[in-house]
């Protein structure tokens, strides 16, 4: 009995040890973790992950004018603008990737055609990307992985009269996508008495191209014309056209107002 109680014993301190060893090392191991954390965070500045919910920037009942060569070239106003940690999982946020949310959006392009020169040189200058981070200090904006806006108006401008509008109930940007998808009530009036009414549009960027989801209706001055899933464009004029127009939808009878 002795014996056995020596060995059990034994047994149990040695079970003991490997507790405490194992327990000590992950001890080392959660420290050794957290000061390369903190060393990897004072490098680079800005936290991998991050559980923060509130708004790095944001701005309320705003309206800002921005100019160029001493002339006004973009005028942005809202009810609210918020620029946040892009969400990962559950509280966890990302902490170089930020989503840009803004109510009751209005843009405002003084002369397109000096828009349209800049655009040539550099294609970003039109995207809503380019537009929205103006409005955020540098310090502040890392890369933009969403733009959510509710609702939103463009409004462009040539020779000093409205050009083009374009409104919706909500405009979406993800990461390196190359269309706005606009949803409810989009509507685009040229200054030609034209306009352009859908549920669902997309702006393909690249192309320049307003892609038409589902139906819409084409109204002109004394005409009107229905279909579906049909893409259009705007040439110099203001003219709404289709693209390629060749392109076959369902088109119904143009109708006479």
């Amino acid at each position: 009995m002795a014996g056995t109680r020596m060995i059990f014993t034994t047994r149990a301190l040695s079970g003991t040890r490997a507790v405490r060893w194992l327990l000590c090392a992950s001890v080392v191991g959660v420290c050794l973790s957290l000061v390369l954390l903190g060393f990897y965070n004072q490098r680079s500045e800005v936290p991998i992950l991050s559980a923060r919910t509130e708004a790095s920037f944001s701005l309320q009942g705003f309206q800002t004018t921005f100019h160029a060569g001493g002339r006004p070239q973009l005028h942005v106003s809202g009810d609210s603008f918020r620029v946040s940690n892009t969400r990962l999982i559950g509280p966890f946020r990302l902490g170089f990737a930020h989503t840009i949310k803004g109510r009751d959006i209005a843009i405002e392009i003084f002369d397109v055609a000096e828009f349209e020169e800049a655009r040539q040189a550099d294609a970003s200058v039109f995207s809503p990307q380019h537009i929205l981070s103006r409005l955020v200090p540098q310090q502040k904006l890392g890369v933009i992985s969403r733009i959510d806006l509710r609702p939103v108006s463009l409004r462009l401008n040539r020779d000093n009269r409205p050009f083009l509008t374009l409104s919706a109930d909500r405009a979406q940007v993800k990461l390196g996508s190359l269309k706005v998808k606009l949803r409810g009530h989009v509507t685009l009036r040229s200054h030609t008495g034209e306009r352009l009414s859908a549920e669902e549009m997309n702006w393909n960027q690249r192309h320049k191209v307003l892609e038409v989801k589902g139906a819409y209706v084409l109204t002109r001055p004394h005409a009107e014309q229905r279909g579906s899933n049909a893409s259009f464009i705007v040439d110099r004029n203001g003219d709404l056209k289709r693209y390629p127009s060749n392109t076959r939808s369902a088109l119904g009878p143009e109708k006479q107002l």
